[in-house]
Formats: C-alpha cells, structure tokens, sequence
C-alpha cells in the first residue's frame, strides 16, 4: 500500500506542476483514475510537507507556507507550522489523524476533516519543547480500521 501511495505521489507531483519534466498521458492518465474512480475509502496522498513559520493568503491562494525551516534543525521550544498539501481523491472527503511523537510516545494529536480536492492543503501550528529524535504520523481512519499513511522524521536540536 505504501509503495502505491509513494508512485501515485511521484506522478501528482508532476500533474501538479511541481516538477520540471513532462508526465507521460500514462502517468497522467493513472492518477486521474485513482482520483475520479478510486471510489470512497481510497487514501489522500500527501504530495508534499513543509515546516515553516507562518502560513499567509495572498490574493485568492490561501494556506502558503512562509519561511521554510529545515526539518532536521527544528528549535526546541520555537513555535512553527507543519503544513500539507493532499491530493483527496473521496467525494465524502477522509478523516485524518496527526500524531506527533517522541519517545515512542504520543505527545500531540490533531484531527484533520479533508474535503475532495486536488490541492488541500492543511496546517498545524507546533512547538517540541525536547530536544531529539520526533515523528509526525499520519493516520487514515476509515470505518473498520486506522491505516498509517506517512511517517515523518523531524530533529529537534538546542535553540540557537
């Protein structure tokens, strides 16, 4: 499952404008159907993740990230956004849950109602008061289960 999600990212990137080479109708045409014909309990994809300090509007764009940080180099104790864009393939949208951990323990969590959509994009305002190794985790909760779809790494060092 997460090697398919991982490919049909690759491809969004591309149908999405977020990469410089020319999707093949192949590619185009394998990520339409999994977005018009994957049906109700079809995952969203996360197409790309930022950290960032704010999240601004500008014109008619909403939910922009600001200032990327490096997510190896996270300040302990400094308030920021972790931002994500989802391709949401459902027409009944998909629940999400955000765990964010450390020591193999959950310190936060954040429910995250997506709607059907090319381009969701999401924020979640965060602060890591220690110092080490954190985990973002991305969750599907459907009706019978939660499946993991992301795991991400995040290292947070000494504020400087």
């Amino acid at each position: 499952m997460k090697s398919i999600l991982v490919f049909i990212w690759a491809i969004s990137l591309s149908v999405l404008g977020l990469s410089t080479e020319r999707p093949s109708g192949d590619q185009v045409k394998q990520v339409l159907q999994y977005y018009y014909q994957g049906g109700e309990d079809v995952a969203p994809v996360l197409v790309d993740y930022k950290v960032c300090e704010n999240v601004y509007r500008e014109g008619d764009e909403k939910n922009n990230c600001e200032n990327e940080l490096d997510i190896n180099n996270i300040s302990v104790d400094e308030p920021f956004y972790f931002w994500a864009n989802f391709m949401v393939p459902s027409e009944n949208g998909n629940n999400l849950l955000m765990h964010v951990n450390t020591k193999g323990l959950t310190r936060a969590m954040f429910d995250i109602k997506l709607s059907q959509s090319i381009r969701y994009r999401n924020f979640n305002r965060l602060t890591f008061n220690k110092v080490g190794a954190w985990e973002i985790k991305i969750y599907m909760e459907t009706q019978d289960d939660v499946v993991e779809l992301e795991s991400i790494a995040v290292n947070v060092v000494e504020a400087l």
